[in-house]
């Protein structure tokens, strides 16, 4: 199970059927809808994916991270399968290998950016800036690149777990409690939402009483579903940008990179076609009644296409002693 600001995936090996019914299950019937890719394109999107491509902004650097991690919290509670595994560390592997031979990476890209850019230009150079979820791995992500910017206090909320602070205080960064984010409202000048909360953390009625200050604001939703009210952005003096917001944006960064994404796109493919012979030998090997020559002859096989590179298997293993 992937989850990240603004995506939700399900990967499974069983039949069609049987996915869409687990998918079902852990949703509300008014969320049940969704995409289903089957077969070898559900491979493909995950190798697209671990590689960026299909981020809002392409090849940016959290999505792998992100892939890695739930492969791996899969794993380690049993919850994957040969064939699963061999697709996700192949395309962990493939991400990996985009971000080393291109210039993806050399400027750090992420929505984490896009949101510690836009704190940035917003109108005053000293800015009072309140954090709602600082914990998560997004959250941590934001907090660190607006903690980074010049003239920047932030006050980052936390829910404490047995009196356990998760969150670090620094310098120009003070921890405090969720259940007071709208005591730090008044005197916030940027409200920054990235929660996994299924309703609003910030209300228009909540807002309304809590800004006895007048002045110009700036409210940032990075979250899905929403963390912030829409009709916040009605009030006066407030603005609000949600992550549809945030498209145009990413589009114009996205245009900057099209000589390097299509780098990626040309490794993607390589490892992609690798990736398709690896499996198709595997598949043939555990049918099992080969002898140890014909496994010899299949494992020699090299080069050429994926379609070309299986019939050669196809032939070695048929061959006579």
């Amino acid at each position: 199970m992937l989850c990240t600001c603004n995506r939700t995936e399900l990967y499974f090996t069983c039949a069609e059927g049987a996915g869409r019914a687990a998918w079902e299950a852990l949703t509300s019937p008014e969320a049940a809808q969704f995409a289903f890719y089957g077969g070898e394109e559900a491979e493909k999107h995950l190798f697209r994916l671990a590689c960026g491509l299909e981020s809002m902004l392409v090849c940016e650097d959290e999505i792998l991270g992100q892939v890695k991690d739930a492969y791996l919290f899969a794993l380690e509670r049993g919850a994957t399968d040969t064939e699963i595994n061999l697709c996700a560390r192949a395309a962990i592997a493939c991400g990996k290998r985009t971000k080393a031979q291109t210039g993806v990476s050399v400027t750090p890209r992420s929505v984490s950016t896009l949101a510690a850019n836009a704190v940035a230009a917003f109108s005053k150079a000293e800015k009072k800036v309140l954090l709602v979820g600082s914990t998560g791995k997004m959250g941590r992500a934001i907090l660190k690149n607006i903690a980074a910017k010049k003239g920047v206090t932030l006050y980052a909320t936390e829910r404490t777990h047995a009196g356990i602070s998760r969150a670090e205080e620094r310098e120009n960064v003070r921890v405090v409690s969720y259940a007071a984010r709208y005591d730090y409202l008044n005197e916030a000048d940027v409200a920054v939402c990235c929660t996994s909360s299924p309703h609003a953390v910030l209300t228009e009625k909540g807002v309304r009483g809590a800004l006895r200050k007048k002045k110009e604001r700036l409210f940032l939703d990075l979250s899905v579903p929403p963390d912030i009210e829409e009709e916040i952005g009605k009030l006066e003096g407030c603005t609000l940008v949600t992550l549809d917001d945030l498209e145009e944006t990413a589009r114009e960064n996205n245009r900057a990179y099209e000589g390097e994404v299509q780098r990626v796109e040309q490794l993607l493919e390589e490892d992609w076609q690798e990736y398709r012979k690896e499996k198709y030998l595997r598949e043939k090997l555990a049918r099992g009644g080969y002898t140890p020559s014909q496994k010899k002859r299949a494992f020699a096989v090299r080069g050429g296409t994926a379609e070309e590179y299986c019939r050669a298997v196809d032939a070695a293993l048929e061959g006579e002693e």
